[in-house]
């Protein structure tokens, strides 16, 4: 009985320190599927009990090496702020808006206490091009998940507290639509109507 209280305990003692250890604030980037020849708008969220009070994010586009050009066939076109961000956002891409992203947002005051339900931190849009071949996957990947000051202290990395934890997403390429199996059904139907017609 002794040796089962005392394994209870530990038990119990892990499922604390695992608690503590867990992430207090998720970032999570979108994963959007679009068409070549149209516009990807690829949410950021957030998730946790913390306050945050501003976020430097550098992305790398494409999984490339950060910083480098973007890959072909994808552009930037904007990125959007959120409310309660207001205004403050501010995004950095050279060569024409062709490289890797930092997007930031240094003037959240306060900050916005973030909860269970994602917060809209940012929009990212991005143009795709009519020639990017279908199923191509764009990666975007947070590089440094330190950048993100929670109640006005950066986030010191793995094994400390407060601590972020990322999702990254990606933008992939549609691939061309089959034909259903009833427009070939159909197709069958109208084929054996015809051939009957001439028959006949």
């Amino acid at each position: 009985m002794k040796n089962y209280s005392i394994l209870l305990a530990v038990a119990f003692s892990l499922v604390l320190w695992s608690n503590t250890a867990s992430a207090e604030i998720i970032v999570h980037v979108g994963n959007v599927t679009v068409d070549a020849g149209t516009n990807a708008l690829v949410q950021v969220t957030a998730t946790g009990d913390e306050n945050l009070t501003s976020f430097d994010t550098p992305f790398d586009i494409g999984n490339d090496g950060f910083p480098n050009i973007a890959p072909t066939g994808l552009t930037l076109i904007d990125v959007v702020s959120a409310e309660p961000f207001g205004t403050g956002l501010f995004f950095n891409a050279a060569e024409n808006l062709q490289e890797d992203l930092i997007v930031n947002d240094v003037s959240l005051a306060t900050g916005v206490l973030l909860d269970s339900s994602p917060t809209l931190l940012f929009t990212m849009e991005f143009a795709v091009g009519n020639s990017v071949p279908s199923g191509t996957v764009f990666d975007l990947t947070v590089i440094r998940d330190d950048k993100f000051v929670i109640n006005g202290t950066s986030n010191p990395g793995p094994g400390t507290s407060p601590v972020v934890d990322v999702n990254n997403g990606s933008i992939t390429v549609s691939a061309v639509p089959e034909p259903s199996s009833l427009a070939l059904a159909a197709l069958v139907v109208c084929g054996i109507t015809l051939r009957r017609r001439r028959s006949s």
